[in-house]
């Protein structure tokens, strides 16, 4: 985590404040941690996302309770009490040509990105698919709030993206081989 942050730390130094959206796909640790750099962004979340984060059941479900860090839900609540977050409660346009969807499974309200770019509708599917393999063998990953909702996240995927060949699954070290090279870590999705 802490080599992900400084690398993401390193790229958007002076533009943190330049960011004016930040969505947060799922509130897992790994999908937040970096989120509190943008500290003048606007954060756009699913509700039932956040309802399940601020209910007791989390707490009471060990194989949940360790995926959320306490002071990432603080810093949203601190960014929903000042009128900078977003709820999103199901599909949602956000700024033209950038919508969330409600898609659940991996949690309870999971949402994937799509993108209206030069090459088409582009889906960034977060850990609604972790890995392409998920998707192409339709197989859930581990980790997951419902099965059948993971079965439905892959539908929606598919069905938002233009074809197999624009959907960015959220994991997947293969990205660097489906998109063309920027540098050797990042991949131009939309050129």
């Amino acid at each position: 985590m802490g080599g992900r942050r400084g690398w993401t730390r390193g790229l958007c130094r002076d533009r943190d404040d330049a960011v004016d959206h930040v969505v947060l796909t799922h509130l897992h640790y790994d999908h937040t941690g970096t989120a509190r750099d943008f500290g003048n962004a606007k954060y756009v979340v699913q509700e039932a996302e956040l309802d399940y984060w601020t209910s007791p059941w989390p707490a009471r479900i060990i194989r949940e309770s360790w995926l959320l860090e306490d002071k990432d839900l603080a810093q949203l609540q601190d960014a929903q009490a000042d009128g900078r977050v977003l709820v999103a409660s199901g599909d949602a346009t956000i700024v033209p040509g950038l919508s969330v969807h409600l898609v659940g499974g991996h949690t309870a309200g999971m949402q994937v990105v799509r993108l209206q770019t030069a090459i088409g509708n582009v889906v960034l599917a977060s850990d609604a698919s972790h890995f392409y393999e998920n998707l192409d063998e339709d197989r859930p990953f581990p980790i997951l709030s419902t099965t059948t909702g993971m079965y439905g996240a892959f539908d929606r995927i598919k069905q938002l993206a233009d074809s197999p060949d624009h959907i960015v699954a959220g994991h997947d070290p293969l990205v660097l081989d489906r998109f063309p090279l920027l540098t050797p870590n990042i991949a131009v999705i939309a050129g």
